[in-house]
């Protein structure tokens, strides 16, 4: 029956020549097989749906993800930051930094405050 095929515009005949079931058992396996690439395809397609990144330079991103954090220069995994109000890329950094300007919710003032209360107690 073709309820059992999955729809395909570009097969001749309009559906999958694999059946629903035969086709996610061989996904399965080629993820299974490949999850390394699936990962980084799927970190990639992630960078350009979600900050509307050029394919090369999501790529870039998922190639290059240990290096050094932009804000306090520690040598791990980078993350993407951006900016919850643009959604602008403004740079990659470590996830410690990103959680820190996350849950200051980018206030300049509360992060200068953190400063001023931290400078105050090492005195």
């Amino acid at each position: 029956s073709l309820s059992l095929f999955s729809k395909d515009k570009q097969h001749w005949s309009g559906y999958k020549s694999a059946c629903k079931i035969c086709a996610k058992s061989d996904w399965v396996k080629w993820k299974t097989a490949n999850l390394d690439k699936y990962r980084k395809d799927d970190r990639k397609r992630h960078y350009i749906r979600t900050y509307n990144l050029d394919p090369e330079l999501a790529d870039q991103l998922v190639q290059n993800r240990i290096g050094e954090c932009a804000i306090c220069g520690s040598v791990s995994p980078l993350v993407v930051d951006h900016c919850h109000t643009t959604g602008k890329v403004r740079g990659l950094i470590c996830s410690s930094c990103n959680s820190v300007l996350g849950y200051s919710k980018d206030n300049i003032k509360t992060l200068e405050s953190a400063i001023t209360y931290l400078k105050d107690f090492y005195g």
